[in-house]
């Protein structure tokens, strides 16, 4: 069998389980603690699953961290993702990316689905303005929401742990979030559900490094570094220490605006999920917190997200630019990534006064400081 086979038939097992079992439980008093409680049982399950031919196909305990879901649903009313780890030597590194990343979908969308709808009435009133989205513009929209409510007082923003762009599409669609926000533009049957995307700014995506990363005037990342570091050619750093590389799933909207600076670097980065020792962070928070954490690391990150959650983490300059607002409006800095606001066809006015704040001299000076360059 197949890496890919493999990858389909233990994500379509533990899927359709886990979905089943969930509904079963919120048919039977004590919803909330039944659902928690089948969380815990069905992490034991994903750690040693078996596919549909029987075999043995062992996830890394990191799949699916429990504790951490559950705390998330108590706290904000959803589960939030947590997934992202190192090769496994049973399983090889695209098919952990590619699973990771489904799961995280799984997970992060149906679960909080179902606590936005029946949990969320009895934490929040009918003013109540609900954001959720990407991981890489969250943190801005917690500033933007803390702004905003001072001059709305009526007003409550929530702004819910990383949904992932599809999954904040989906969660407008099905009504249980006021304003999605995405880092891609919607697929024709997205747009087919009758809801209307607005692009509001862009940022850079960066290469950062561990904070301990000596850096120098020369320090700079040519589209020819990029190729042998992806695909494995140049293993260290100018001072021989090891290069321990960050990447993002093979899907993911950021892999895929890598991939564009050069036909050689996206061969390499395709190499990149089959080296040893590169490390898998299946959302931007999972992600610069090992660029964050490991030493030697090189990763790849949206400057909002780096600014926005005030992570300590090595910028390095790309193709002799710095990532900046002249330099995202000159068009100067190769790698551009545009952030999307998701809502209905009639947006609640709590919504519409929100994006009329982005918009404000305080909304643009919030963003320009995170790191955006706001479009009118």
């Amino acid at each position: 069998m197949t890496d890919d086979a493999i990858d389909d038939e233990v994500l379509n097992n533990i899927t359709r389980n886990i979905f089943k079992e969930m509904l079963e439980e919120f048919k039977k008093p004590g919803v909330v603690n039944g659902l928690m409680k089948g969380l815990f049982l069905r992490y034991h399950d994903i750690k040693a699953h078996k596919n549909g031919d029987g075999d043995n196909v062992t996830i890394p305990p990191r799949i699916c961290e429990c504790n951490l879901l559950v705390l998330n649903f108590i706290k904000y009313g959803l589960v939030g993702r947590a997934f992202g780890t190192r090769r496994p030597r049973c399983i090889c590194v695209k098919t952990l990316a590619n699973l990771g990343g489904r799961m995280c979908k799984f997970f992060s969308f149906w679960v909080s689905i179902i606590a936005l709808v029946f949990c969320t009435p009895g934490l929040v009133n009918a003013d109540t303005l609900k954001i959720g989205g990407t991981g890489g513009d969250l943190a801005t929209m917690r500033q933007l929401g803390d702004a905003f409510e001072k001059s709305h007082p009526e007003t409550k923003v929530v702004v819910f742990p990383s949904l992932g762009s599809g999954g904040g599409i989906k969660a407008v669609i099905a009504g249980a979030i006021d304003i999605g926000i995405s880092a891609r533009p919607l697929k024709p049957q997205e747009s087919a559900n009758g809801i209307q995307v607005r692009a509001y700014a862009r940022t850079a995506l960066v290469f950062a490094t561990h904070p301990s990363h000596d850096q120098h005037e020369d320090d700079n990342l040519e589209v020819a570094d990029l190729e042998k570091i992806f695909s494995g050619e140049q293993k260290n750093w100018d001072d021989n220490h090891g290069i321990r590389l960050v990447i993002r799933p093979e899907h993911d909207s950021d892999t895929v605006l890598v991939s564009t600076l050069s036909p050689r670097v996206a061969a390499a980065m395709q190499k990149s999920y089959s080296l040893r020792g590169v490390y898998i962070g299946s959302s931007d928070q999972e992600a610069v917190n090992l660029i964050e954490k490991i030493k030697g690391s090189l990763g790849y990150i949206g400057l909002s997200v780096i600014l926005g959650e005030r992570r300590n983490v090595t910028i390095l300059r790309l193709s002799g630019f710095f990532a900046s607002s002249d330099t995202l409006r000159s068009g100067q800095y190769p790698l551009q990534k545009t952030y999307y606001m998701v809502t209905t066809a009639s947006p609640s006015a709590a919504a519409q006064k929100f994006e009329s704040f982005l918009k404000s001299p305080e909304g643009v000076a919030i963003l320009e400081r995170t790191g955006h360059m706001v479009l009118k």
